[in-house]
């Protein structure tokens, strides 16, 4: 008799094998979407933080954005202030979404400031939370002139 390549003992044997490996790459493949959603989460989230304490605890480029040129990076500290998330009023008025929009590349942002007793000073957003999936959001506490506590609100969607 002569030898035969593939036997039905070599196909039995290559079936479970078969089965694992298809097993292994769709759990992978599920794996990998995963841990993409993860990273996706945490770097919009870490965005959103990231661009809240540079509003909150430096005056922006230049410092004096409010009463001269635009700013390259807005700044809501007040000039000449010390320690941190001591807001100016004037730049908070100054403050627009077109200054935002380079930091933040999302079509829904929103910053809002409130005070301790919730009355919103102001208010700066583009689209709506409505039109996004996610919404991610960051907050810190401050005061205005070094007077008024506020709780400044950043949200972001995609």
């Amino acid at each position: 008799m002569r030898a035969q390549l593939f036997t039905v003992d070599l196909l039995i044997a290559l079936i479970p094998l078969t089965i694992a490996l298809g097993i292994s790459a769709a759990a992978f493949s599920g794996l990998a979407g995963q841990v993409q959603d993860y990273a996706y989460y945490y770097d919009a989230k870490r965005t959103a933080m990231d661009v809240l304490d540079v509003l909150m605890k430096s005056p922006g480029v230049p410092p004096d954005w409010n009463a001269s040129a635009p700013p390259s990076i807005p700044g809501l500290l007040s000039q000449g202030s010390e320690g941190y998330n001591n807001l100016s009023y004037a730049k908070l008025m100054a403050l627009n979404v077109s200054m935002l929009e380079p930091l933040l590349p999302y079509p829904y942002i929103n910053l809002s400031v409130y005070t301790s007793t919730g009355e919103l000073v102001r208010e700066v957003s583009k689209g709506s939370s409505d039109e996004v999936a996610e919404v991610f959001a960051a907050e810190r506490f401050g005061t205005i002139n070094g007077s008024v506590p506020v709780r400044v609100m950043l949200e972001v969607g995609r």
